[in-house]
């Protein structure tokens, strides 16, 4: 559960953010009365590294949290950030190896596609100005303010690729959670699928070894439990039923079983050892080895 919940408390943490430098800090930092799309370029970069039904889970999240706190026709920004976010994905899905110039272009194009479908969208309804206005006066200037944010902050993310260590790879809506490598490390999905569930196997064996100790505890206390119960029907004492204990030998008792000299060992503590007997000296012969062939003499000889 945790799995499913925590990458959707992430990017409504990084939606709230974001709305939030826009409306407070960038308000104050427009240029030509534009501000830039940081929850676009958000988007972008999630869906380029994942394919396209993420991309659009992520879209739609971002756009549902635009409209809910500004937006005067709600389910618009949604509608267009999930076409962005597709697109996106099929993009990263076709060229999986990219660049700095490859995230910078596609941010760029996002941001104009993102602009001309919302103008679609608001004449649609009926609601939108004049379509140069919109197209010199707000999608423009929004590009070029969007676009110089992300070339700035581009080489933050390429430092972060390379950095070392376990990191984050990619967050993902669609059931695998966040999902961590190690260095520049590809993520493949099939891989990460047979990791989790061989940890969900030990995790259930492990479960089912401490279950089955604990059942064969509970089962030894049962069984001497019911041993004293009878113990005491029968009139005696739990100290009674258990074997007298086996007292230490006194010294007359071990020089009473200690063995004769000629001995060599004792079962009862007597460690003397006897002298060993000489072997009688063996009245057989060498033995001999006719058909052996004489060894050379390796050395020099001496004259």
């Amino acid at each position: 559960m945790i799995r499913f919940v925590v990458p959707y408390l992430l990017y409504s943490a990084i939606a709230l953010v974001c709305v939030f430098l826009q409306s407070q800090l960038f308000s104050h930092l427009q240029i030509f009365n534009a501000k830039p799309d940081l929850l676009l370029l958000v988007l972008v970069m999630s869906a380029l590294k994942s394919d396209w039904k993420n991309g659009v889970a992520v879209g739609l999240l971002l756009g549902f949290w635009i409209d809910l706190l500004n937006a005067a026709f709600f389910g618009t920004n949604m509608i267009v950030y999930g076409l962005v976010g597709a697109v996106c994905g099929l993009i990263g899905t076709r060229f999986p190896d990219r660049t700095y110039e490859g995230y910078f272009f596609t941010a760029v194009g996002a941001s104009l596609l993102s602009g001309f479908l919302t103008l679609l969208v608001f004449q649609l309804a009926g609601a939108a100005p004049p379509v140069g206005q919109s197209v010199f006066g707000i999608i423009f200037p929004m590009t070029f303010y969007t676009s110089l944010i992300a070339f700035l902050g581009l080489p933050l993310i390429f430092l972060y690729r390379r950095r070392k260590g376990r990191k984050i790879g990619r967050i993902d809506l669609l059931g695998y959670g966040v999902i961590y490598v190690r260095g520049n490390e590809k993520i493949d999905l099939k891989k990460v699928e047979a990791e989790r569930a061989e940890a969900r196997r030990r995790r259930v064996s492990s479960r089912e070894r401490l279950a089955r100790r604990a059942s064969e505890r509970s089962a030894g206390r049962g069984g001497s439990s019911r041993s004293t119960r009878a113990a005491g029907s029968g009139g005696r004492s739990p100290r009674s039923s258990s074997p007298p204990r086996r007292q230490a030998p006194s010294r007359s008792d071990a020089a009473r079983r200690r063995p004769a000299s000629g001995s060599s060992s004792s079962r009862n503590g007597d460690y003397r050892v006897a002298p060993k007997k000489k072997a009688a000296p063996s009245s057989k012969k060498p033995r001999s080895y006719p058909n052996r062939r004489p060894q050379k003499h390796r050395g020099r000889r001496s004259s």
